[in-house]
């Protein structure tokens, strides 16, 4: 071994050292570790040891890895430098394979100790941009060229911002790894795999571009921004075979569920579960199953933006050259609120999630119900929330005659009575509305002897599809009148029959058959099978159940189906003339608001002349006063003088039981049925419903539209004072008021001349007047009294207003004449 001798004074930093001039062959390195073998050093200078440790400079060779620098720091566990030039030549050791590599100006740390030496360029590049802006132009991307390491440059070289790492396990590294066609970028703690002919990582980021860079040019964003990747990976695994020309992707299994691949020209994102790049023939495989997600990113890249369309597919193909994607597998696509089936389970996105129309798919609406099939369908999908083309739907009918008719039209609606405030939250339900035509030429038959022409509806949230059109019967006689088309809105039965609820939205509007108050203005309407002026109007009377048409007389009649056949006596029936433009109305009325429902049951029946607004109806009427029960004793006994207490006997067929049984309900009315026409029914045991103040059986009240009111028109049938029935037509007179602030009413009751009441209800006060002073005192806390003046004024006013006939007086009696004393002749005094 040479001589040691000490170095200058000035170099030992105040510590002992010395200064070895090594043989030309070098040495072994770490002899002693095994780890280590082979690896040797040959100098370029002498070893030097000093405070600062045992440096020298020279060539280290290490598995197939040269090193090349100025200085070495050798430590007992590790060797570091700041500016080495190194390669590593490709090729084997053992079972480690090393890819060809090398660079310029890195730094070198060398874990002896655990077989791990780290080359790195990473701090000497961020070092250089920071410095970017101080640099002369051109300086900077020269200098930043040199400090890239390039690997595989025998072949096709890509670079590395990063580290690599060499050990007996072969060569490893992390960064930026970047070649003309694709970019890598490590986003964990897992390292890259560099073979011979292959490399492979694990979490990162892979980036395929659309056009090839130059892998040495910086770069902060501009290539990236304005070449879009043809496919990025997020979280995925990769194993790129450079003999083959093919890199298989994956997504990570810590993120198996995660979108992980994108398809930045195509707009879409996928979990599928492997993708094959082929580089030379410029495509990409994709393979998964019936569990892997496609979604679309032209509405934005957030999971939660409900506007991109989401399907399932279980492979797909991506032809690079011509940005087109052949997505395979799918079992259907929801767009809106259909489920759109692809034939063959094919679809063809193009470039910015444009998707090729789809032939003869299959459409079912809505996704929860699948109400409607329809079948042979151009369809194009636009987003979430639209898709637009035509498809045939298979109409059945009651025969079961099936009929192809082709719906051109699907739009997305929302009903058109919605709250502004809703509207301004976007809260509004949308569903997809379909329309198609029927013509006279195409002879359809929605039901036997029944043709049909008009629009065909069909709406996502019903399950029937609505007929809006005319209906022919198609009569052996040709020559009848009746033989026309008529308008019509839906389908059933050999008599054309059709099940109707109270409400029925349709295109946004509530159809209905009734009665109506328009709200606010208490404005009296009628609707057939038509629209509600307003969701807000107040329901006086809806009809609902069976429709039928009677064409011998041209007459409609919606029924419920019990009281059709004859087991209920209760529900609303409305009966439509189309000859005369009236209708009749049966049942329970709801003439009055809420606060006074509580006061006033109504029910019997109606006649209306629409073109005349003429409303008129025989009512039953019963009165809930809230006054003591002491003065409805008084009161039963002073018309018990003047009336006798009756019997009656009820009979199936009297319409005075329908009326009954729509106030005290069909099962209380049911259970004296046995009994109807052969004994007496005790009218106010039937139901408490029917024990009230006053229970009139025919009242026939009219509506008056300038005074908002319904008024009675002749005598008023008294039936019932609470539990004693009188049946008996009496003198007086009922109105009973609408208005805006709260429904109103009065009642005036002369059971003769000489024995009255008033009643009057506002504001849910009772004031009650009568003839009876002993009445009047008690009727306690509940009531107040009206006042003579006030009485006297509803007489006068009903008689002016509405023509009331003038009310019967006492007979007077007759008057007893007086003698006139004869006048005594005066005396003259002759």
């Amino acid at each position: 071994m040479p001589p040691l001798r000490l170095p200058e004074y000035s170099e030992t930093i105040l510590a002992m050292g010395f200064v070895h001039q090594p043989p030309k062959g070098g040495y072994d390195m770490y002899p002693k570790n095994p780890k280590l073998k082979g690896a040797h050093i040959n100098f370029n200078r002498e070893l030097l040891m000093n405070g600062e440790g045992l440096m020298s400079g020279g060539k280290i060779n290490y598995l197939t890895t040269i090193l090349e620098a100025p200085e070495y720091i050798f430590m007992p566990d590790s060797v570091v430098s700041g500016n080495i030039e190194f390669q590593v030549q490709p090729g084997k050791v053992g079972t480690a394979e090393f890819a060809e590599a090398k660079g310029i100006n890195a730094q070198l740390h060398w874990q002896t100790s655990e077989d791990l030496m780290n080359i790195s360029n990473r701090q000497e590049i961020i070092r250089l941009e920071d410095a970017k802006s101080t640099l002369a132009e051109g300086v900077f991307e020269a200098r930043f060229k040199e400090k890239l390491f390039t690997l595989y440059e025998g072949t096709d070289p890509a670079t590395l911002n990063g580290n690599l790492y060499v050990s007996r396990e072969g060569l490893r590294g992390e960064g930026n790894l970047t070649r003309r066609d694709f970019s890598i970028l490590s986003v964990s703690e897992e390292l890259f795999e560099f073979s011979v002919t292959r490399f492979a990582g694990s979490n990162v980021e892979f980036r395929i571009n659309s056009k090839d860079r130059d892998p040495y040019e910086y770069d902060k964003g501009y290539f990236y921004n304005n070449n879009k990747a043809v496919l990025l990976g997020n979280f995925v695994d990769f194993d790129f075979d450079l003999k083959n020309g093919q890199c298989v992707i994956r997504p990570d299994q810590e993120f198996g569920d995660f979108t992980a691949l994108s398809l930045p020209y195509s707009e879409y994102r996928t979990s599928i579960k492997e993708a094959l790049w082929d580089l030379k023939k410029r495509n990409i495989t994709m393979s998964g199953d019936s569990s892997s997600i496609f979604t679309s990113t032209i509405f934005g890249n957030e999971d939660y933006n409900a506007e991109n369309l989401v399907f399932n597919a279980s492979s797909a193909f991506y032809d690079i050259p011509n940005l087109s994607l052949l997505v395979e597998g799918v079992p259907f696509i929801n767009s809106a609120d259909a489920s759109i089936v692809p034939e063959d389970g094919k679809v063809v996105i193009l470039k910015d999630a444009e998707m090729q129309e789809l032939k003869k798919a299959i459409v079912l609406i809505d996704t929860l119900n699948r109400y409607h099939r329809l079948f042979d369908g151009n369809i194009r999908i636009k987003s979430r929330f639209e898709f637009e083309g035509d498809a045939t739907y298979q109409f059945v009918n009651v025969q079961k005659d099936t009929f192809n008719v082709k719906f051109d039209k699907f739009e997305l609606i929302e009903p058109e009575e919605v709250r502004k405030a809703e509207r301004r939250k976007g809260t509004v339900p949308k569903f997809t509305f379909a329309q198609g035509t029927v013509t006279e030429e195409d002879n359809f038959f929605i039901t036997s002897r029944v043709l049909y022409k008009g629009q065909i509806k069909m709406y996502a949230n019903q399950e029937e599809l609505s007929l809006d059109g005319y209906i022919k019967l198609a009569l052996s006689n040709s020559s009848t009148e009746l033989n026309e088309w008529i308008p019509y809105k839906s389908n059933k039965g050999d008599e054309v029959s059709l099940a109707l609820e109270e409400k029925r939205e349709v295109d946004g509007q509530i159809i209905t058959s009734g009665l109506h108050f328009v709200s606010g203005a208490n404005e009296l309407y009628t609707t057939f099978m038509s629209p509600k002026r307003s969701a807000e109007d107040a329901d006086v009377f809806l009809a609902s159940g069976v429709l039928d048409y009677a064409p011998a007389i041209n007459e409609f009649k919606i029924s419920p189906q019990e009281r059709r056949d004859g087991t209920s006596l209760t529900g609303n029936r409305l009966i439509y003339d189309d000859s005369k433009g009236s209708v009749f109305v049966e049942g329970l009325f709801n003439l009055v608001d809420a606060g006074l429902a509580n006061f006033l049951k109504i029910s019997g029946s109606g006649r209306i002349d629409i073109a005349n607004k003429k409303y008129a109806f025989d009512s039953f009427l019963t009165f809930d006063l809230p006054m003591d029960f002491r003065g409805l004793s008084l009161m039963q006994t002073a018309v018990i003088e003047k009336i006798p207490v009756k019997t009656i006997t009820l009979d199936k067929n009297d319409p005075l039981v329908n009326k009954i049984a729509e106030i005290a309900g069909d099962k209380e009315v049911q259970k004296f049925a046995p009994s109807f026409g052969m004994q007496p029914t005790p009218i106010p045991e039937i139901s408490k419903e029917l024990k009230k103040s006053l229970v009139f059986s025919k009242v026939n009240l009219e509506w008056s539209e300038e005074y908002k009111t319904f008024y009675s028109v002749g005598g008023l049938r008294l039936l019932s004072i609470y539990d004693k029935i009188f049946d008996e037509e009496v003198t007086g007179f009922i109105e009973v008021r609408k208005s805006a602030d709260g429904d109103g009413f009065s009642i005036y009751l002369q059971i003769d001349p000489d024995v009255w009441y008033y009643f009057e209800m506002d504001a849910g006060i009772l004031s009650v007047l009568a003839w009876d002073e002993v009445f009047n005192d008690a009727m306690g806390s509940k009531t107040s009294l009206a006042g003579i003046d006030k009485k006297e004024a509803f007489i006068a006013k009903f008689r002016a207003i509405y023509g009331a006939p003038e009310l019967p007086k006492k007979p007077e009696e007759p008057q007893e004449e007086e003698e006139t004393p004869k006048e005594e002749e005066e005396d003259d005094g002759f």
